[in-house]
C-alpha cells in the first residue's frame, strides 16, 4: 500500500509517495515519517537536478502538526492507515519547525498533534478534552454542509415542493379549520338535547365550546389514537372497551367501577342518523364524553368526598365549575396523555416540511403504484377507472396492514433491534392520519352514501402518505424524524422491487 502525501511547510507545499506495507501503521508514524522525508528530501519527489538550494537545513527539526483528506478533516494519530484509507488516495500532512507558546510558555499545538505527541498520565485528561472538541468541530462541520446540500437541493426543487404540497394539503392543521369543524361538531353534541341535559346552563355551554374549540385538533388526534386500540369498532369509533381503556390509560378515572364508566358511556350518546347504536362513540359523543367524565371526577365525585372530609375535620374542598372541571381534565391528564403516546403535532409539522415534501414527491411514482395495487383489490370498477395514477383510489384498514406487512415494517429491522410494530400501532396510524372533512370525490361518495364519517374508514393517497409516516416514527426511536420518514417511505416503495 503506497500513499500519495502532499507534504505542507510554511510556504512549501510538495509531493511524496509513502510505502506503508499492510497499512497497518497508524497516522501518527505516518506522520512522523513524513517529517523526516521532507527533511533529508525537502523537494519531494524531484530528481536530483531539478532540486534548487532551500532555507530549510537538513538538520532541521520538523514534526506533523495535523493530517486530512478530502475525505475526512481529522484522523485519529493512533488509527490504523488500513481502517481509514485506500492504496494510492492523497493525504495532506502539515509540517511544524517550532512549537510556538503562548504567554505563560505552554505549547500551541494544533489540536492534531497535541492528541498525538501529549501521551502522559498527566496529559490524558487534556488530551481527552482536545479529542472531544476536534469531533465536535468535525460534527459541525459535517451538519454545515449537509445543510448546505440540503438548501440546495430544496432551491432547486421549487417546483416539486409546491406540487406536492398542493397534494398534502388536507393532512395540514389550518387554524382557520378548527372554528369550523367544531361547530360542526357542536351542533352534533347539542342534537336532540343531550349537550343541554349535561350542561343546562347556557353562558357555561359557551365557555366549554370555546374550550373545545381551542383544543379542537388536539383532542380529535386523541380521539382517532384512543379509538384504534382495539379492533372490536371501527377506527372512527369507539367501543366501550376503547373508551375504558383510555380513561385508565390516562388515569382520568382508572379505580372508576364498571357501572359508572357505563352510564357515562351511554349517557353520551346521540341519538341521530349517525350514531344508531349505544354501542360505540363518535367523535362528538366522545367530546360529550369528556364533560361526564370532568363532572363525575371534579363535581359529583369530588363533591361526595369533600362531604365524608367535612364529617371527618377535614377542609371542604372550593367546588368547580363545569368548564373549570373540563381545563383540569386536560391539564391533568389528558394532557399528558398526548404528550406520551400521541406523535400528532410533531408529524404534522415534519409532513408540511420542505425536505418531507421533496422524498414524497421524489418517491411519488412508486408510492402511487403500490397505494394503487393495494386499495384496488376490494375497489370499485368505477373507482378504478376514475383514478389517475393509482391516487385517486383508497385504501381500507385491513389492505393498509397488509402493504405494511409485505413492506416488512412490522417485523424486526435484525435480530439485535427491538422494532416490531404492533398491529395497534398500525391501526393508530390508519386512525390518526384521518382529516376530518370528506376532501376528495371519493370522500364525498363515501359520506353521500353512509355517514357523515364513513370517509374516515377509506383512506385516500395523501393520508397514506402521512400514515407511513406514522408508521416510521412509531417504529424506530433513533434518528431524526426526517430520518425515520424516510426509512418507512423506502420499505414501502422496494414493494415494487
Amino acid at each position: 500500500m503506497k500513499l500519495k502525501c502532499i507534504l505542507s511547510y510554511g510556504s512549501q507545499e510538495k509531493p511524496f509517495d509513502i510505502p506503508v506495507g499492510e497499512g497497518d501503521v497508524t497516522f501518527k508514524w505516518l506522520g512522523l515519517t513524513a517529517a523526516q522525508r521532507f527533511t533529508r528530501s525537502p523537494h519531494g519527489t524531484q530528481r536530483n537536478r531539478e532540486q534548487h538550494p532551500t532555507s530549510t537545513a537538513h538538520n532541521t527539526q520538523l514534526m506533523p502538526n495535523t493530517i486530512y483528506s478530502d475525505e475526512s478533516v481529522f484522523y485519529h494519530p493512533d488509527a490504523k492507515l488500513k481502517d481509514h484509507l485506500a492504496d494510492k488516495q492523497v493525504v495532506t500532512i502539515e509540517l511544524i519547525e517550532k512549537v510556538n507558546v503562548n504567554e505563560l510558555g505552554i505549547p500551541q499545538l494544533a489540536k492534531w498533534a497535541f492528541i498525538a505527541f501529549n501521551v502522559s498520565e498527566q496529559m490524558k485528561g487534556k488530551r481527552e478534552e482536545a479529542l472531544k472538541a476536534q469531533m465536535d468541530e468535525i460534527e459541525e462541520d459535517r451538519r454545515l454542509k449537509e445543510e448546505e446540500e440540503l438548501q440546495r437541493r430544496l432551491g432547486e426543487a421549487k417546483k416539486k415542493i409546491q406540487e406536492m404540497r398542493v397534494v398534502m394539503r388536507p393532512q395540514f392543521y389550518r387554524e382557520s379549520d378548527s372554528g369550523h369543524n367544531m361547530s360542526e361538531e357542536w351542533g352534533r353534541m347539542s342534537h336532540g338535547g343531550v349537550l343541554e341535559q349535561i350542561v343546562p346552563d347556557y353562558q357555561m355551554q359557551t365557555k366549554i365550546r370555546k374550550f373545545f374549540t381551542d383544543n379542537y385538533f388536539a383532542l380529535g388526534d386523541m380521539f382517532k389514537h384512543a379509538a384504534a386500540i382495539g379492533a372490536d369498532a371501527g377506527v372512527c369509533t369507539m367501543s366501550f372497551m376503547e373508551f375504558n381503556t383510555f380513561l385508565k390509560e390516562s388515569e382520568a378515572l382508572k379505580s372508576a367501577p364498571t357501572d359508572t364508566l357505563n352510564k357515562i358511556f351511554v349517557g353520551s350518546h346521540v341519538h341521530d342518523a349517525e350514531s344508531k347504536t349505544t354501542n360505540e362513540l363518535h367523535q362528538h359523543e366522545f367530546f360529550n364524553g369528556l364533560i361526564n367524565v370532568a363532572i363525575f371526577k371534579y363535581i359529583t365525585g369530588a363533591k361526595k368526598s369533600s362531604v365524608a372530609a367535612a364529617r371527618g375535620g377535614g377542609k371542604k374542598k372550593s367546588k368547580l365549575n363545569t368548564c373549570e372541571a373540563l381545563q383540569r381534565l386536560f391539564d391533568d391528564h389528558l394532557k399528558p396523555y398526548i404528550e406520551a403516546n400521541l406523535a400528532g403535532t410533531s408529524i404534522k409539522s415534519a409532513i408540511a416540511s420542505d425536505e418531507i415534501l421533496l422524498i414524497f414527491k421524489e418517491n411519488e411514482p412508486a408510492l402511487s403504484k403500490v397505494f394503487s395495487i393495494y386499495g384496488d383489490r376490494f375497489a370499485d370498477a368505477a373507482d378504478t377507472a376514475a383514478a389517475e395514477g393509482g391516487a385517486s383510489n383508497s385504501m381500507n384498514i385491513q389492505e393498509f396492514g397488509n402493504c405494511i406487512k409485505d413492506a416488512k415494517l412490522l417485523e424486526r429491522t435484525s435480530n439485535k433491534t427491538n422494532d416490531e410494530l404492533t398491529l395497534k400501532e398500525v391501526r393508530q396510524a390508519f386512525s390518526g392520519s384521518q382529516h376530518d372533512n370528506a376532501e376528495s370525490d371519493l370522500e364525498k361518495k363515501a359520506v353521500a352514501e353512509g355517514t357523515r364519517s364513513s370517509h374516515q374508514s377509506q383512506m385516500v393517497f395523501p393520508e397514506f402518505l402521512e400514515a407511513i409516516s406514522r408508521i416510521g416514527t412509531a417504529k424506530w426511536d433513533e434518528g431524526t424524524v426526517v430520518f425515520r420518514i424516510e426509512r418507512a417511505i423506502k420499505c414501502v416503495a422496494n414493494i415494487l422491487s
